[in-house]
């Protein structure tokens, strides 16, 4: 099920520095993205003790020149998600729709 838009914080890692030991310091930016769809999807649930945890995927669609970098996670209703497989450049059939990339996010609870 699609919901209206939301907000959706893209949480990008880059290398600013080098410490003592020549190891990279990295710095976690905050980019704010408005007016995102977001299609909820399904939930894995384990059926018998000691399997694999619950797993929950969401589809993200962003608006047209959003940038999604490969390294990327995502925050919306107050929980993380990582990105599941590539971008996708959806083209739209219809002429003078524009769209933006579709991501398909995961989070793994326990």
């Amino acid at each position: 099920m699609i919901t209206g838009t939301e907000t959706v914080v893209i949480y990008r890692k880059s290398s600013s520095s080098f410490d003592d030991y020549g190891n990279a310091v990295s710095v976690v930016t905050e980019i704010t993205e408005n007016n995102v769809l977001i299609g909820w999807g399904a939930v894995d649930e384990p059926v018998e003790v000691d399997s694999r945890p619950q797993v929950g995927k969401v589809t993200l669609y962003f608006q047209p020149g959003t940038v999604i970098e490969p390294e990327d996670s995502f925050g919306f209703h107050n929980t993380k998600w990582v990105k599941d497989g590539q971008v996708q450049d959806w083209q739209s059939p219809f002429h003078g729709f524009e769209t933006g990339p579709v991501v398909i996010v995961r989070q793994q609870l326990g």
